[in-house]
């Protein structure tokens, strides 16, 4: 399974970025393989309005699972009208420990 994290760095070390639209960079992960590869968010601005270009993004990627601080309505109903399913990432936790958590089962749900 393909699992996005949002980060500010691309790094497994950087903290998870709160905003999915304006993140950085996307972490993505084989949660079986453990193979993780950054994709830089070339939408993220302050201003809104990228956001359904940036869960296309996601989708061409494959990404069946999202971990990030929050969303916002308009990228909830994208994403869910992706088919990709939403969890929270805790404050201040890594990408690498979202990760791990997320392969636990331990993230609440987001949406």
């Amino acid at each position: 399974m393909i699992g996005c994290v949002t980060a500010g760095e691309p790094s497994l070390d950087a903290p998870c970025e709160e905003h999915f639209g304006r993140s950085p960079f996307f972490i993505l992960a084989d949660t079986d393989s453990g193979e993780w590869w950054a994709v830089e968010n070339r939408l993220a601005v302050p201003c809104g309005g990228t956001v359904p270009k940036a869960v296309r993004i996601l989708v061409d990627c494959g990404v069946q699972v999202l971990v990030t601080g929050r969303v916002g309505g308009t990228g909830q109903d994208a994403i869910e009208a992706a088919g990709i399913r939403m969890y929270a990432a805790p404050a201040e936790i890594t990408v690498r420990a979202a990760l791990a958590r997320f392969r636990e089962g331990s993230l609440a749900p987001l949406g």
